[in-house]
């Protein structure tokens, strides 16, 4: 499998939650999960080999060089001294990371994320696993983590990934997902048909929502509320700001 899908959704929707049982690190409470055929209870460390996972918050070792830290999880995963170096210069070199001796903790947060991100990816996984990877970071370094995520999946790495800013889920994905108090209530790729979703799943209605995620340009008919509702507006283009329209609605 290969390419990216996002999920969003209002806080405490269940995003986070979701990617830790991906990652094997929350066991599902019920049915099964498999990550390429890997079941991530029965089997969580022929999970980790393949996998790289960037937790929303990246606590470093601080008092580590990045160099360092990046050879200290490329041991544990028994990758070669000499491979470990090639493999550091050249994620730092992709993510414009100049790190000048420092140690992390005297990094910027930007810079701490982007050491954590070629933390993720020292092991060279095929499968990616992000939360929130721009979360509180300036818009330049925002910017140029979403792009090197593009090129990660154009590389053929599969992602997924959450985030609260829909602009970068539409930029990134192939599919998105909306989440709200732990159900899924929107899921579709970004060019295909429209997924139909109950309103009482988004806002307590019960009428259908025809939901085209990042198809720009597209136009839906006017969606009937309950009584007290305004009606959708007739020309809807589903872009951005539809998924954004959305997630408000999910979350109220």
């Amino acid at each position: 499998m290969q390419g990216s899908s996002g999920s969003s959704g209002h806080n405490g929707a269940g995003k986070t939650t979701l990617l830790k049982m991906v990652a094997g690190l929350v066991a599902p409470t019920s049915g099964e999960l498999e990550v390429n055929g890997i079941d991530v209870v029965r089997d969580p460390a022929a999970l980790k080999v393949t996998l790289g996972y960037l937790p929303e918050e990246s606590r470093l070792y601080e008092t580590m060089t990045a160099e360092n830290y990046l050879a200290f999880f490329g041991e544990i995963y028994g990758i070669p001294k000499n491979e470990i170096t090639v493999r550091t210069r050249r994620l730092f070199a992709a993510l414009s990371l100049e790190t000048g001796g420092k140690k992390l903790g005297e990094f910027s947060k930007g810079m701490k994320r982007k050491a954590a991100i070629a933390r993720s990816l020292i092991h060279d996984p095929a499968f990616l696993v992000y939360d929130e990877p721009t979360s509180g970071l300036d818009p330049m370094t925002s910017r140029f983590i979403a792009g090197y995520l593009k090129d990660l999946k154009n590389s053929g790495k599969t992602i997924v990934l959450s985030a609260h800013n829909l602009y970068q889920v539409e930029a990134i994905c192939d599919r998105v997902m909306i989440l709200r108090r732990g159900k899924i209530v929107a899921d579709g790729t970004m060019d295909r048909a429209p997924q139909t979703v109950r309103l009482d799943h988004v806002h307590r209605s019960g009428s259908p929502l025809p939901i085209r995620p990042g198809s720009t340009g597209e136009k839906c008919r006017t969606v009937r509320t309950r009584p007290g509702l305004p009606a959708m507006p007739r020309t809807w283009r589903h872009s951005t700001e539809s998924l954004q329209r959305l997630r408000q609605r999910a979350a109220g």
